[in-house]
């Protein structure tokens, strides 16, 4: 054995202690995990092939045809990105295989931490924030993204989410399924602060954290504000080139006292504003020749906290 591969003391010592060091913070993430509700090593997935048998199995036949369906597991060896495509290569004790995914959608309870499935019951328990990639550009018919239900779904510690450019619908039941006016489920998002959208071309914008609608005539409908968001001292001014509140864009938000709704808003949707119960007052600013108003039915049902609220000049209907 050569004099070089011989540690001296101080060395030996230096590294139990980083050792010991890693070992404590490890089981330190552990705990954490399990008081958290979450299993800190995962969940059983039974049913899988050696991925050797898999390859022996070959490519299909012919061209655009799909071989047989097979299930495998292993270690994530390597990751890469390519637009909307992913390619990743896992590793069993048997050898090597290369997985490709499109990511087109993100499915049912994807991130929801009551699901049992995988990403959930490792690390949905503790996320802050979720930021889907900047769109890439490309010719032709860009492939939209569509997320499924409840695919953040109880997320008591989510502070961020950071949507895909090309996303194809909103929907109120990506976070719950008894999310609605009727309800009162604010206190499972009361950290989420900010929904952004990824850099690019699309029909959804992020205006300062409140997720938007691009219309028609490129003015905004506001869909949804963060539950946790609030304004400059509890005041939100609904910004300038908003048009629409779409319905139940407000519901369940936890700390907003008051809200300014100047005389470029049109539209002030069913059950915008439902069930704020922190919701004292509402100013309008819009005088008789702005653009009309519809207030549409429930707006503002249910908001027991009501200290003023005056009608405005620009009122078509209520």
């Amino acid at each position: 054995m050569s004099e070089e591969n011989l540690n001296t003391p101080a060395e030996a010592a230096g590294s139990e202690q980083e050792m010991n060091i890693l070992m404590q913070q490890r089981v330190a993430k552990v705990k954490e995990l399990r008081e958290a509700g979450i299993d800190p090593f995962g969940h059983a997935f039974p049913g899988t092939e050696p991925i050797s048998s898999v390859r022996e199995k070959g490519a299909p036949a012919a061209e655009g045809e799909f071989g047989p369906e097979v299930t495998v597991a292993g270690r994530l060896m390597a990751k890469r990105g390519m637009g909307k495509s992913i390619f990743a290569d896992i590793k069993d004790s048997t050898g090597r295989i290369q997985l490709f995914v499109g990511k087109s959608e993100i499915g049912d309870e994807a991130f929801a931490s009551d699901s049992s499935s995988a990403i959930s019951g490792t690390l949905a328990g503790t996320l802050t924030r979720i930021t889907f990639a900047d769109a890439t550009g490309a010719e032709g018919d860009a492939e939209t993204v569509t997320i499924g239900s409840r695919a953040f779904a109880n997320l008591k510690s989510l502070e961020e989410i950071t949507l895909p450019a090309n996303l194809a619908e909103y929907s109120a039941d990506w976070f719950d399924k008894s999310w609605g006016a009727a309800t009162s489920i604010s206190s499972h998002y009361e950290n989420l602060t900010y929904i952004g959208v990824a850099q690019g071309e699309g029909s959804y914008v992020s205006l300062n954290g409140v997720l938007c609608r691009v219309l028609e005539d490129t003015s905004y409908e506001i869909v949804r504000f963060p539950m946790g968001g609030v304004g400059e001292n509890g005041v939100y001014t609904i910004p300038d080139g908003v048009s629409s509140i779409g319905e139940e864009a407000f519901v369940n938000s936890m700390y907003l006292t008051k809200v300014v709704i100047p005389g470029y808003v049109s539209v002030i949707g069913e059950s915008a504003f439902e069930g704020l119960e922190t919701l004292q007052e509402v100013e309008f600013t819009g005088v008789a020749n702005d653009t009309p108003l519809t207030i549409r039915t429930r707006a503002f049902y249910g908001c027991e906290g009501f200290i003023s609220l005056t009608l405005p000049g620009n009122l078509l209907t209520l």
